[in-house]
Formats: structure tokens, sequence, C-alpha cells
């Protein structure tokens, strides 16, 4: 790809943006030196890859790279042989559990869940080395001092320097508290100096006590001295000092050459994480642009077959007539560029979205509008969302969008002005253009900034024409921005062109940044000079200056414009009504749902009672019919006899019968109703609507809003919050704003601009802050609460390390006070235990 068009389209500033969601060195180098792939087949599976990433972390937010670091370096010195300091081999063993824990998180959630299969082959990858882990573990702790059981001749050699340090001791403290030696003693003390144990001693007395003086106070009034009785215990101690120091290297040598025979495999496992590092980073980076997978497809150069418009000396009246006839199509809207409300992704505050197409029913697209009316940003977008694509990024853009690979992206784009090499603004981009013309083809996009500016615009106007007619001889597709008037015909009538325009208001005299495919720009010099309050003289007077033919496209132009801006006009109303349609149908439908249910309900209830009192009086004949036999009943009631027991046993079981019968004939009729669908509401708050993707609802358990990303599924629906997606039940969001609704409010507010979108570089999940004071690492995590708060994310990781517990133990104090916090926990023994907390917000 070429350096210079990634350059002008700042791909390398999506490229630090990227960089900022990665956790570690390995993956943020790849971020930083992130290409666009030009084989298709490998977009897509990086694609696919972004896909599952953002689908595994929405899955499973635990899934980290924990403690990994990029230790080839380590690897690579201990390989040559070098000793590595306990901090290295920390290193090394925090990274294999990290890539041991990822891979087994990764694999076992694609065994249980769809949609991961190419994110776990490539963990799957990772080689585990348990035993190298055991042996680090075995010899060195957590704080990176080397165990007494790392070897026996350590444990040893430390239990005897204890046994010596404490004779030493021993034998010092009677010194001292000897009444000899009391009088020449500045002070009972026993301290170090240089390694050794000494006493102070008055530089009057120092004949009374003997031994070798190893240093003296600042007045010089004290001498430090090693009494001669404790020299050889002294020398014993430091001797076996010596020997421990001796036996930790020969540990440390020997740890050090086990990672240096497994080299190869652990750098792969630091390359692997490096990938997935990258695909977590991609993943965070689309969720934060609100990003989607589009469409891969391959730059198809024969889809559409245009040809050469005769140029003005060639004109006849037939050429003229077809200004008066729009140009015929060919028709293949499955192939080629379109990208649906996309969203330049370095933006911020109210971006306009742009729908673009290109390469369906034609190959360049002609954008015509005034300065500072959106037309650079808007070629912009179209090239670096390609870019992205073809690196694998998801673009800022709606659901069927879709991209095209391309072999190269050329562009010349912005103030080319060149002072060390002595060439105009034309000049400059002349020259760029004739290197873009020699190098495009049928494989490529062109994309060219203010075609022609710079120089005489007859001149200008036709080189731009010739340009345009070049490329598309060359099969490239092409998008280009221009002032040209005579432009606009000539993409109107030129087969494989078409006009574009950014839209522009004239009453509050700024653009409102809309692309408006089809439509092509006018000249608002007239219309805007009238609104500033130029006199109509003087206005009416320019007009005869123009030239007729000139004047006549123009108003060709405008009418083509004026009728399909009507034409959308109707369209967006018969959308409404549409809608609104839908939206009745649905509630009627819900009202009968509604009324079905209760009439079965109603109709159940009452069998239910019959069939209960039958029961209860088949209970009293049976009761009966045993008093008849027994003859107790002769008495007490003549008439009650065998005869009248069975008649009336028999009217019980008839209207049993019936009961069944008028049961089994409801439940047909039923079954073979038309079904009707049952919308009845899914929310407390919002009794007629239906929930349904892009509403905007409250989620009670979080306590935050999010947006609703698919269809109610049984009594649980998806819901969107901050960077998280989750499944909750319907009972528990309440509806905030229908998707409907924010339609409305998009098309009536001012001039169609949408909402801020997120911003580019939301918080992390984890936070490290081993090394810090508890008053500095307080005061950070305190503004990253309320950061993560803002966003709605669940948790937040916070590594602090175990080392003394004063960091850890003021953090929690801190968090279990703070009012964001709802509690806090441990990490399991796997993502670092006691070293990290775990805060849920």
């Amino acid at each position: 790809m070429n350096d210079k068009t990634l350059h002008t389209l700042e791909f390398h500033k999506v490229r630090e943006h990227l960089a900022q969601f990665s956790s570690f060195g390995a993956g943020r180098a790849l971020a930083i030196e992130l290409e666009p792939s030009t084989d298709v087949a490998q977009v897509k599976r990086n694609q696919r890859i972004t896909t599952e990433a953002a689908r595994l972390l929405s899955l499973r937010p635990d899934a980290t790279l924990g403690g990994a670091r990029d230790i080839r370096e380590n690897v690579r010195r201990a390989e040559l042989g070098s000793v590595l300091d306990p901090a290295d081999i920390l290193a090394v063993l925090d990274t294999l559990q990290a890539s041991r824990n990822l891979r087994n998180l990764i694999v076992r959630t694609a065994e249980q869940k769809e949609g991961l299969q190419t994110l776990a082959f490539i963990a799957d990858g990772i080689s585990p080395l348990p035993k190298v882990e055991a042996e680090i573990e075995r010899c060195i702790n957590a704080e990176g001092q080397v165990l007494d059981s790392a070897s026996p001749a350590l444990g040893k050699i430390r239990a005897n320097i204890r046994v010596a340090h404490n004779r030493l001791l021993s034998k010092l403290q009677q010194i001292i508290s000897s009444e000899s030696s009391s009088r020449a003693l500045q002070e009972p003390i026993i301290t170090l100096r240089n390694g050794r144990y000494v006493v102070p001693v008055k530089r009057d007395f120092q004949g009374q006590l003997r031994g070798i003086v190893h240093d003296q106070s600042n007045t010089g009034s004290t001498v430090f001295v090693e009494p001669l009785a404790i020299v050889e215990l002294g020398n014993e101690w430091r001797q076996l000092q010596m020997e421990e120091t001796q036996e930790i290297e020969r540990i440390l040598r020997e740890l050090g050459a086990l990672i240096g025979s497994h080299a190869e495999t652990i750098r792969t496992n630091v390359e692997i994480l490096a990938d997935l590092d990258l695909a977590f980073a991609k993943a965070r980076y689309s969720l934060a642009i609100h990003g989607v997978e589009p469409d891969i497809i391959e730059a198809n150069p024969n889809q559409l077959q245009p040809q050469r418009p005769p140029n003005h000396r060639q004109r006849t009246k037939e050429t003229d007539q077809q200004i008066q006839n729009p140009k015929s199509k060919i028709q293949n809207q499955e192939q080629g560029l379109f990208f649906k409300n996309a969203r330049h992704p370095l933006l911020t505050g109210n971006v306009v979205p742009i729908t673009v197409e290109l390469g369906t029913t034609f190959r360049m697209l002609v954008i015509t509008g005034p300065n500072t009316g959106g037309k650079t940003v808007a070629l912009k977008t179209v090239g670096l969302l390609t870019l992205m694509a073809q690196a694998g990024l998801h673009i800022p853009a709606d659901h069927g969008s879709r991209a095209a690979v391309f072999k190269d992206v050329f562009a010349d784009i912005g103030d080319e002005q060149s002072i060390e090499q002595s060439l105009s603004t034309f000049s400059s981009h002349m020259s760029n253009i004739i290197g873009i013309l020699k190098n495009a083809n049928k494989e490529s996009m062109v994309l060219l900034d203010e075609l022609g500016a710079g120089t005489d615009p007859q001149e200008g106007s036709a080189l731009a024409r010739s340009i345009i007619g070049h490329i598309l001889d060359v099969g490239a597709l092409s998008v280009c921005t221009t002032h040209y008037s005579e432009l606009k015909a000539f993409a109107y009538i030129t087969p494989g062109v078409e006009n574009a325009s950014v839209e522009f208001n004239v009453e509050t005299l700024s653009p409102t940044y809309r692309l408006m495919i089809g439509v092509p720009g006018r000249s608002n010099a007239f219309a805007i000079a009238n609104r500033l309050g130029l006199s109509h003289t003087i206005i009416d007077k320019a007009r005869r200056f123009i030239d007729p033919e000139a004047q006549n496209v123009e108003d060709l132009l405008e009418n083509i414009r004026s009728e399909r801006e009507t034409a959308r006009s109707e369209r967006g109303t018969a959308e409404q009504t549409r809608l609104e349609i839908e939206e009745q149908s649905r509630e009627l439908q819900r009202r009968l749902a509604e009324a079905d249910e209760m009439k079965a309900r109603a109709v159940e209830d009452a069998h239910a009672q019959v069939a209960s009192e039958i029961d209860t009086l088949r209970d009293e004949l049976r009761r009966l019919r045993g008093r008849v036999e027994a003859g107790l009943a002769a008495t007490s009631d003549e008439t009650l006899t065998k005869q009248w027991v069975q008649e009336a046993q028999d009217r019980a079981d008839e209207l049993d019968r019936q009961l069944k019968t008028e049961t089994t004939r409801y439940k047909k009729a039923r079954a073979h109703r038309p079904p009707t669908t049952d919308h009845r509401p899914l929310t407390t708050n919002k009794a007629a609507h239906v929930l349904g993707p892009g509403d905007t609802v409250f989620v009670q358990t979080l306590g935050a809003e999010g947006e609703v990303i698919g269809q109610p599924n049984g009594n649980q629906i998806e819901v969107q919050v901050g960077a998280f997606k989750m499944r909750v039940p319907t009972t528990g969001v309440q509806l905030r704003q229908s998707a409907s609704t924010q339609r409305e409010n998009a098309v009536t507010s001012s001039a169609g601009r949408y909402a801020p979108v997120m911003p580019a570089v939301p918080p992390p999940l984890e936070y490290d802050f081993r090394g810090w004071r508890a008053e500095a690492a307080i005061e950070e995590i305190d503004q990253r609460l309320g950061e993560a708060a803002l966003v709605g994310m669940p948790f937040l990781r916070i590594i602090h390390g175990k080392g003394t517990g004063a960091l850890r133990k003021a953090m929690r104090e801190y968090l279990k006070k703070h009012s964001l916090v709802k509690e806090i926990e441990t990490a399991p023994i796997e993502q670092g235990g006691e070293g990290v907390t775990i805060v849920r917000l």
C-alpha cells in the first residue's frame, strides 16, 4: 500500500489510537505497524478475528493478558548464557502463566459458545510450559527472593548464616554489657559499617577496647571499632554470605539455562499473545467508535463499462440532447463499495454521518459544493474507512456496509505547495496526480481533492475532464471534489460517473455536511450575496455576465435537484406514514392477542370451576352410595335409594362428558384460528411499545442506560451498555426512547446532525499501580472510577501487587467507602490472587 496515501488519509493516527487499547509491548508494536492487506481472504479472516474478539470480550470481560510482558530480549540473553535477575525470571513466569490462562479461557469458551473458532485456533497455538513455571515458582517467590528450597546447599548455607549471626551478636552483646567496656563506649549499641558489626568507642578511650577501626563520626570524637574478640566470628559470617551469593548465582544460571532451552517455544507464545492482544485492541477500538464488521468484496473491475464522452470539439446536437435525458445506468447493487451512515473515526462532537456508494451503478463520484462544506472530509472518510477495513478494523458505520479490497489506494488531498522544490500548489498537485495516473489500474481507488484547482478556470476544467476520462479508461474506482460547474454536466451525461454534493443552508450561511448522491452542488454566490444585503441591481447585472449555455445547464441541474428533493421528501413522508401504520397494526394485534388471552383464561377458569364442582358431586355420591349399601339411610332419608344415587351418578357423568366435549371443541377452534403476533409490552412504563433494536432502555440491575441490539428471545433481550453487551430479563428494563422516536428527532433536529459518538479512547479494564505511592494511586483511581462509571463499565481490575500489603490495604479501604463502588473482591489465584483487586461498580 502507498505510504504517502496512508499518511495523507491519517491512517497513522488510527494506529496510534488503536495502540492505546493494547496491553503489552509486543501487541502495541503490532498496532503501530499495522498495514492494510490487499488479499481478500486475509482481509475477511482479519475482520472475523476482530468480530470474534469483540464477542469474546462481551462473553468474558475478564479475558485479559494478565501480567504478560514482552520477554523476548530476556529469553535471548538466557539463550546466550547470561545470568538473569530474579525480576527478569519472574517476568518470564508471569508471561507463561498469562499465556496459559488466556489459551485455556479462549479454548473453553469456544467449546461452549459458537462464533469463536478462529480465535480459538490462534490461541491453541500457545504451548504451555508447566515444568518451567513450576521450577521458577519453586526457586523464587513473588517478591523476587530466591527461596531456601531452591537447593539443599542454599538451605544449609542460610541455616549456618543464621547460627553465625546469632553467635556474633551474642558475643557483641556481652562486650557492650561488660563493666570494662562500658566506660569506653559512646553508647551501648551495635551498628554496621562496611558490612561489619562495630561498636561506637570514644576516641580518648580507644586503647581500652582493642579492635579494627572501620569508620569515625563527623566530629572525630567517636570511632567505630570491630572488637578483636569478634573478628573471627565476623569473618565466618561474611564467608557464609559470599557462599550464599555464589549459590544464588548458580541457581539463577540454571533457571536461565532452563528458559534458554525453551527459547523458541517462549518466543512463539509471546508472538501469539501479541496477535491476541492486537485482536482485543481492535475489538475495544471497535466498541469505542461504534464500529461494525463490513461485508468484504473484491474490487470488480468488469462490473461497469463506461464509455468516453465526446470533447467540446466533437459535440453535436445529439450529444447536447443527452443533457436533457439522464444516462442509463448499469444496475449492480450487490457489488461495489457501500458505506451506510459512515463517520470519520478521528472526528469528535456532532459528527454528521454520510452514506456513500461506489462501483454499483457508477465508478466515479464527483462531489461539488462550497468551501468548508465537508467535501474533503467525505473524501477522506471513504479512503480511511477503506484502509481500516483492509487492515481488519471495524468501521464506524451502520450494519449492511460493504468494503472493497484494492491493491492500491491513491490520494491527492490538501495544500501540497512545496517550498523546498519551488513548486506552486498547482504544480505540486500535478506532480502527485501524474504519479497516480502512471500507477492506477482497475484494482485501484483514486481520491482527488479540488481537481484542476490553482490555475486558469477554463484550462483547469478541461484538464479535470481529461483526467477523469483517463481514470475511467483504466477502470479505477474514484472520488473527486471540484468547484467547476462544467464538471456537473459532464458527470451527468457520462456513463460511469455520478454527481454528488454537500448540502449548504443559505439561510444560515453554513454547511449541513449532508452528502447527497445524484444531486450536483450549486453555486451559492448570488444567494449568499443577496442574503448579506448586496443590491439586487448589482446581482441582476452579474447574472447577465454568465454564459447563457452554462446558465441553461445550471438551471437544468437545479430543476433536477429540486425534483429529487421533492421525491426524497415525499419518500420520507411515505416512510413515516408506513411506520405509523405498522405501529398501529402492532398495537391492534397486541390488543387482539390480549383479548384472546383474557377470553381463553375466562373459559379455562369456568371449565375448571365446573370440573371442580363435578368432582365434589362425585365425592358426595360415593359417600351416599356407601351409606345406602350399609343400610344406614333407611331411617334418616327414605328417598335416598340406590336407584336415586345411580341416576345422580349418571347425570354427573353426562355433565363431565359435555364439559370435555366443549373443551376439546374450544381448543380445536383456537388451534385453527389464524395466528396473531403477541405484542404484549415488555416494559413496565411503555405499555404499547414492543422492544426492538435501536431502542434506548434503562437497565435496572446496572443503574445505567443502554441500547437494544437484538430482538426479544423469550423473556430475555440483548442490550449494549457502554462497551459491554449482555442479555437481561425483559422485566428488568424500562423503555426510555424508542428507535422510531430517535429517528424522528434525528430528522427534525438542526441540519440533521447526529449526537456525539463515544470518545475514541475509553478507559481500560485494568490498571497497574505496582510501585506507586498510596496517595498518588488513590488520586489516580478516583478519576478512573468516574470515567468507568460514565461509560457503564461493570468492573475494573486494580493491580497493586503483594509486597508489604500497605498499598493493597490503603486502596481497599478507600474503595470500600467510594460511592461508585458496589463491592470489591480478591482476584482468583490464576489471575493474580492477593496482588489484584476486582472492583465492581
